[in-house]
């Protein structure tokens, strides 16, 4: 009897020890985790941070180049006024006739100022990213080719349809 107790004492001992070190594993896995998890959420932050400040310098830089486009139509409509005086304009007709196609040029350049900016301010949010500018691009590849199969994919859904009821 003094020998079973032994053995089953030792057999308690071996399994405390075994209980012992799987704690010890799941603490340094627990550990070990957590350690990823903040490197990862760290990661993820400076991920955020770049892509912030590069989308402020795009931004930047267009908030630049329109400027220097509102520049150019500032020198542009006074270049406009010099040539209304110019001397080698005598007759009012044609003076009236070069200021409306200055002022015509001018605001054709505007419109396509605006145009460039309006769509430079609507695409911006679906380039903010390489994974959005991917889901844009095969968004927009998905609806081009879906317009120009329409004819094709309207005949099979109404294909599709008819069946599917005659089945009924």
């Amino acid at each position: 009897m003094h020998r079973e107790s032994q053995s089953v004492y030792q057999g308690l001992q071996e399994e405390k020890f075994r209980a012992e070190r799987l704690e010890e594993q799941v603490n340094d896995l627990t550990e070990l985790h957590q350690a990823e998890t903040g490197n990862l959420k760290q990661a993820l932050a400076d991920a955020e941070e770049k892509l912030s400040y590069q989308s402020e310098e795009r931004l930047r830089d267009l908030a630049e180049m329109l400027d220097a486009c509102q520049a150019k139509i500032s020198r542009l409509e006074q270049q406009q006024q010099q040539l209304v005086t110019i001397e080698g304009i005598e007759n009012s007709a044609a003076r009236a006739l070069v200021v409306k196609l200055v002022n015509i040029g001018l605001t054709m350049l505007q419109l396509l100022l605006l145009v460039v900016a309006t769509t430079a301010t609507t695409l911006a949010p679906f380039v903010g990213s390489r994974i959005r500018l991917f889901a844009s691009l095969l968004l927009g590849l998905i609806l081009f080719l879906a317009h120009r199969k329409w004819p094709q994919a309207h005949e099979l859904i109404l294909e599709f349809w008819t069946d599917l009821l005659n089945r009924l």
